[in-house]
């Protein structure tokens, strides 16, 4: 698969670009914040990067630009390194921020467009549950 690292050739982006909030400047912040990429048929990956600045594996939405519904999704793996939180390579920049932990990508993204108190991560599942 080849994908781009980051990319506003995204149904993501395309989404996002139908909301008045979301101006040129609030996109490129999001982008510097959150790296996300796209697939060679414009379907955004959410890079999960770890506190080293390594990507670990991305997240891979099949949505509709207009409506922002998802019908599916993959992984894409680079190699066998742990897993981490979306948005984990955030935790060193902002180190007295609250964390906002959800479950979506898409919802930590957008809401870091917004003016908050949060540094905001996602689990990128529907359960979050310790491991041994």
């Amino acid at each position: 698969m080849k994908a781009e690292i980051t990319s506003f050739n995204s149904s993501f982006f395309k989404y996002l670009c139908g909301f008045v909030w979301f101006d040129q400047d609030r996109l490129a912040d999001l982008m510097k914040r959150y790296p996300i990429g796209a697939t060679e048929q414009g379907e955004p990956i959410f890079w999960y990067i770890n506190a080293e600045q390594k990507i670990t594996n991305g997240r891979i939405l099949t949505m509709d630009s207009e409506t922002g519904k998802v019908y599916d999704d993959s992984w894409y793996y680079q190699d066998k390194r742990p897993t981490c939180l979306f948005g984990e390579h955030l935790l060193d920049s902002f180190p007295t921020r609250t964390v906002a932990l959800v479950t979506d990508e898409m919802t930590a993204a957008i809401m870091s467009g917004f003016p908050t108190p949060y540094v905001w991560l996602a689990t990128g599942k529907e359960k979050a549950t310790p491991t041994d």
